[in-house]
């Protein structure tokens, strides 16, 4: 609550216009490292939708997000919607690790189709399996987050970067090849999305990182 300079914040707005920025700022300094360039085109497309999740108290959407020149690491969105609270509604936004398909028993989740963790559940050979369903929901508790009014959207963290050295695909390769360099500019795929901070599950800081600009929130989805 101590601006750089010294001042003592005493206000909300004085936190977002004052200290937040500088906190952001020695983020990207000490840890992160400084945000890309917004890409040139941001599209979202709906794969799969499903009105009746959790019994009927949800909406399920898969969500493909893609973005920047070919060949850029797509990001595969689950999210899922209260029913029963009409309205832009917060978001959890977070990452996993074993994959969407892991975070309910939903035979219908698409599977991962690139490279997983062995420690995963149902992943022999590094690859996703039918096995893995719903073996990672009791650390998301979906039924909870929707029950209290939240929406959740999270993705595998393999979408965006493979964790193992010299990984093929995500985005050090893709930037390897010079792939931020032709991206660019950006719009909103989701105008009827309202931006609104976003929290992650389990302490992990870098799931409110993935979004296409600056801005004054941490993530582009509030609701669908």
């Amino acid at each position: 609550m101590v601006c750089l300079d010294g001042k003592v914040i005493q206000t909300a707005g004085e936190w977002e216009r004052l200290r937040r920025p500088e906190l952001k700022a020695l983020f990207q300094h000490y840890m992160y490292g400084h945000f890309p360039p917004p890409p040139k085109a941001w599209q979202a497309e709906v794969r799969r939708e499903d009105a009746a999740a959790l019994d009927g108290r949800a909406t399920l959407r898969e969500v493909v997000l893609s973005w920047g020149a070919t060949g850029a690491p797509r990001l595969n969105l689950l999210v899922l919607l209260p029913n029963e609270r009409p309205g832009p509604v917060p978001v959890i936004l977070g990452i996993n690790f074993c994959g969407n398909h892991a975070v309910l028993p939903d035979p219908q989740i698409a599977l991962p189709t690139g490279w997983m963790p062995q420690h995963c559940p149902g992943c022999p050979d590094n690859r996703a399996t039918e096995a893995g369903r719903g073996k990672d929901a009791p650390s998301w508790d979906v039924a909870q987050v929707i029950a209290r009014g939240f929406a959740l959207a999270v993705f595998y963290h393999g979408d965006v970067e493979p964790d193992y050295p010299e990984a093929p695909d995500g985005i050090r390769a893709f930037a390897a090849r010079g792939g931020l360099r032709r991206s660019g500019g950006t719009r909103d795929p989701t105008p009827n999305v309202r931006p609104a901070r976003t929290s992650t599950p389990r302490g992990i800081t870098t799931g409110a990182r993935w979004r296409p600009g600056h801005g004054g929130s941490t993530g582009p989805w509030t609701t669908c």
